[in-house]
């Protein structure tokens, strides 16, 4: 996901498997990664902390994400954080367009 990205980002060439489809019906190459893909890839979200149960909703319980954002995004803004309630659950989403700290190897404990 973070080549496709990246590639997507900065224009750099990519193929495409001769096979690919999206639900079944064989598609372009050009619309299958510069729409599909694209808009899939603009926006990546990932929990903080990823372990059994970490994203079960219950009472007061704390979800924490972090989000990639493209570099110059405004909605969200970058470096900002949106915190919200969804049902009885307290919900944070970091946002960041920092590649590196997205992409690293979570730490052991």
């Amino acid at each position: 996901m973070e080549e496709v990205r990246e590639r997507l980002v900065n224009g750099k060439p990519m193929y495409l498997n001769a096979g690919a489809n999206y639900h079944q019906t064989p598609t372009k190459k050009e619309q299958y990664l510069y729409t599909f893909m694209a808009e899939h890839m603009y926006r990546l979200i990932c929990p903080v902390n990823s372990a059994y149960d970490s994203q079960t909703r219950s009472a007061g319980k704390l979800l924490q994400y972090v989000e990639l954002l493209p570099v110059g995004s405004k909605d969200p803004a970058v470096d900002m954080f949106e915190t919200s309630v969804r049902g009885n659950t307290n919900v944070i989403n970091y946002h960041t367009n920092n590649n590196r700290a997205f992409w690293q190897l979570p730490s052991e404990k």
